[in-house]
Parts: structure tokens; sequence; C-alpha cells
């Protein structure tokens, strides 16, 4: 039987994008292996955070994909599927990093990644004949086909999903993305990008999220690609796209970039700051990191009229009990009113845990697992458990609402007016309707519900973004992950009394 059933497992402890009925970004893996199975295939598709797995269905096969937070619920559902008599196919990012932890819970294992492999694998597969591991290496991306979009609950996501690139050429120790996608970014063509972009618009999308890893990284490709998505708005007037993706800091210093992003309709930025700690940039080998004053980068990007969302990282060898009110005092001086607080983990396959391993430095699983603060490095100028208790106190006493007020104030002085009035910005379309927008509306609910403090704060922030009308859109997102990331720090409180 010709039958597919591809999964996404939810991960084993939630995460900061916490989003009740909704996933903030939907994975591309299970949709893009879906498009590449042939004609004559029956295929379906599982987001667990949004849908039950269906341990009975009908499908002969059972692909399983996840990373490093998923591990313990993707040998729970191929143990479970082994058990129905199906056959286990596991690939994706952790099969790659660490295939030994998942060979003996697959049939079928998969590493590297698919366009390249695919006919073979799904004519062995139709034909009963297959063999146990395939390595798919890493293809031109311009083979990948549009993903199946018809096969997923588009209304259960808040943006969309589209992948430009693969890999980076940067090499911080910590990271495990580049050792599985690799240092050479590859890249799709126009034509391949806007063809995704048009059905995930036809799909219902208005907000699309660049999964690429450094989307700026390569600046000919990204300036090629932001006039593209230009254009597309620019022939989409009515109801364009808005975008978000991922970059380095560094791109606060090429002007252009930034105006093209905000010309495309870019206006959502992610980047790993990590540290003010110089020390610390230069330990893990983020020297892009170290080419301007973190404080200086941001306050160029955002006066380009494009919000960022940062990652604060704890751990490292240089960092020593003080780094906490140094990174806290750092975020209330800047324009960053979302961060994301880290703890240093050394990941299978990275050189960070190489070290750590010759070190004898590497931490066993323990309950405090359990929750996304945790590390499984020994630090060295401070204690284990004053490491993680750090960490939590510095992530709660920045979502303090006072602390979140502060921060979004800075941010909405620090957009900068030319982008606020400029006529090239796209126009917002339909993308604040339906599901989505009610969403945003329940977030803010939420928040005012909690106490006056909170109800307080989302007044005054909406009234401050009602005087500079270009931030609100901003500020409603940053009211939406400030209700995510509070829901993710109660539910990682209740998780620590459960376990006491």
């Amino acid at each position: 039987m010709r039958s597919l059933y591809l999964i996404n497992p939810r991960p084993h402890v939630a995460n900061y994008d916490v989003a009740p009925g909704f996933i903030t970004i939907p994975d591309l893996a299970i949709l893009t292996v879906a498009a590449m199975a042939p004609p004559g295939w029956d295929v379906t598709v599982c987001e667990e955070e949004i849908l039950d797995v269906d341990l009975d269905t009908p499908a002969r096969f059972v692909g399983l994909t996840g990373k490093n937070a998923q591990l313990p619920r993707m040998i729970e559902l191929a143990d479970a599927f082994h058990a129905r008599g199906k056959v286990v196919l596991v690939g994706g990012p952790l099969a790659s990093l660490d295939p030994e932890a998942l060979r003996p819970h697959a049939d079928i294992l998969v590493t590297g990644e698919m366009e390249d492999i695919a006919p073979r694998l799904f004519a062995d597969l139709a034909s009963g004949k297959w063999s146990t591991h395939y390595e798919g290496g890493r293809p031109d991306l311009r083979t990948s086909p549009v993903p199946r979009w018809d096969l997923y609950p588009v209304d259960r996501a808040l943006m969309g999903a589209l992948q430009t690139t693969r890999g980076c050429p940067f090499d911080c120790e910590f990271c495990d993305v580049i050792r599985y996608n690799g240092r050479k970014q590859r890249h799709k063509d126009a034509d391949q990008i806007l063809r995704e972009l048009d059905a995930l618009h036809a799909a219902g999308f208005r907000q699309v999220f660049l999964t690429d890893d450094n989307f700026t990284v390569h600046r000919q490709f990204a300036r090629a690609t932001l006039d593209a998505l230009a254009d597309w708005n620019g022939r989409h007037a009515t109801d364009p796209m808005r975008f978000v993706t991922q970059a380095s800091v560094d791109v606060a210093r090429d002007e252009d970039i930034l105006r093209r992003c905000a010309k495309a309709g870019l206006d959502h930025l992610f980047v790993g700051i990590e540290t003010v700690n110089t020390a610390s940039l230069r330990e893990t080998n983020k020297r892009q990191n170290l080419l301007m004053p973190a404080h200086e980068a941001v306050q160029r990007i955002v006066s380009q009229g494009i919000l960022v969302r940062n990652g604060l990282m704890v751990g490292f060898d240089h960092d020593g009990p003080d780094v906490f009110d140094t990174l806290f005092d750092f975020q209330q001086s800047a324009p960053l009113p979302i961060p994301t607080v880290n703890v240093l983990f050394a990941a299978k396959g990275t050189p960070l845990h190489d070290r750590m391993h010759r070190d004898g430095r590497l931490v066993e699983r323990d309950s405090r697992w359990s929750e996304n603060l945790f590390s499984n490095v020994v630090p060295k100028l401070m204690t284990y458990d004053a490491l993680i208790e750090g960490a939590r106190s510095l992530a709660r006493r920045l979502f303090v609402p006072a602390a979140f007020e502060h921060r979004v104030m800075n941010f909405i002085a620090a957009f900068g007016t030319a982008a606020e009035g400029s006529a090239e910005r796209p126009t917002p379309g339909r993308s604040a309707a339906g599901p989505r927008g009610t969403y945003a509306l329940g977030c803010m609910r939420r928040i005012a519900s909690r106490g006056e403090d909170e109800a307080r704060m989302v007044s005054r922030v909406l009234a401050a973004g009602a005087r500079k009308p270009g931030t609100l859109r901003s500020i409603i997102t940053c009211l939406v992950f400030y209700d995510q990331y509070r829901a993710y720090l109660d539910d990682a409180d209740r998780r620590r009394l459960v376990a006491a």
C-alpha cells in the first residue's frame, strides 16, 4: 500500500513560542517531503502541537522528523507504530546529528537531506525492497519542490514558512545547524521562491517566516531576493505579505540591505546577540558579533522600522555570576522588547560538545531537563545550580510588566521616522483578519486579565504606539510574544513544583 503518514512530534517541553490552539511557525520538513511523493501515493501530515497523532492510521509507512527537544516523543511514537506493524522512517536534523540515538527505533534511517534520494527511496518503498539507511547529503536546493500546503491546517498557523537557503558560513562553537546544513550556503532561485510565495498567499497566509538560519549573510543573494519580494508585494499592493527572518546582528553594518528589507516588507528580525561579554563571544567563535557594539547595531536596525527580537545565552566559560545583571542592564537600555533567554547547551556533533567531552564537563540528563532552561555543560565560573537559577531569574525579571513596557518604549523612540512614513513600504492588507487577528486580540485580553499592572501596561504601550502609528503592528507582535513567553515561564514554574 503506497501510503505515508508524516509527523512532526511535539517537543518534550514547552518552548517560548507557546500559542494555545495554534502553531507559531509550521514545520516545512513534513510538507516538503510530502511534495516529493510520486503520483499514486496517499500522503497525510501531522503537526502534533496542533493535531492528535493517529496511532491507528491506515498508512503502511510512518515518517518522523525532529530535533533534540523532540527526541523522547520521537522514540515513543516510533515504538508505538512498530507495535502496530508499521514501517517507521526517521529523519530530520537529529537523525543526522545523533543517528545512534534513533537507529534502534527506525526501520529506515534517513540522514542528510531528501531532495536527491527521494526518487530512489519512494521507489524502494513501493517495491518493498528498501535499505535500512539512506544518506541524502546536501543537494542543490533548486530541485526542492513547493511544499504541500494543501495538506496542512493553515488556519491553525500564525504565519507561513518559506526556506530560501540552507547553510551558514559562520562557525559558532555551539551551533548544530551548520553541522547538518553545512557552512556553504545554498540558495533557491527567485522564480522558485516566488512560486512558494504564491502558494502561501493562496493558502491564506499574509505573514511569512523566511526560515533561513542567516538570511542576509550572502549579501548578493539577499539583495536579489529582497528585490524580488518587493516586486511581488508591488503586484499585490492591496493585500501584501509581511516577512520575518533570522540574521546576524552584523547586518546593521549594511544600510542598503536594511532599506531593502523595509521596502520588501521584512519588518521583523530575530538576531542572536547571545551576550555583551566580548570574551565569551571570542570563546564561542561568534566574531561577527564583535564588528559593532550590540547597542549601536540594534539602534541602526530599528531606525529602519524593523522590530528586532534577540536571543541571549548564558553559561559560557567567561560568564561569572555577574553576567545576569549585565545582560539585564543591556536589555533594558536597548530597543529590544522580546529577548529569549537560553542556557549554553552542547549538542551532539558540535565543536562545543567535543570540547566538553574532552574536558569531562558534560552533564547527564536529570529532572531539570523537563524545561528549556537547562544545560548539559558544567560551567567554569559558577556552580551548575547558580547558572540555571540565574537564567530563570533573568527570564522572569525581563518579563515583569514594567521592564517589558520600558523596552517597548525604547523601541518606539528608536523606530525611524523616515521608515514609518515611507511610501515604499507595503501597507498591511488582510493579515489582521480571521483567526490570526482573533488570536492577537486574545493575547492582549489574557495579558490584561493577569492584573492591574499588566492591564495598565497594555493600555500605555498601545497609546504610545498610536502616537507613532508605524510602530503599532510591531507593538501588537511584541504583546503576542509577551503573552506566549509569560505562558512558557508559568509552565516552567508549574513543572518545577511538580518535580519538587
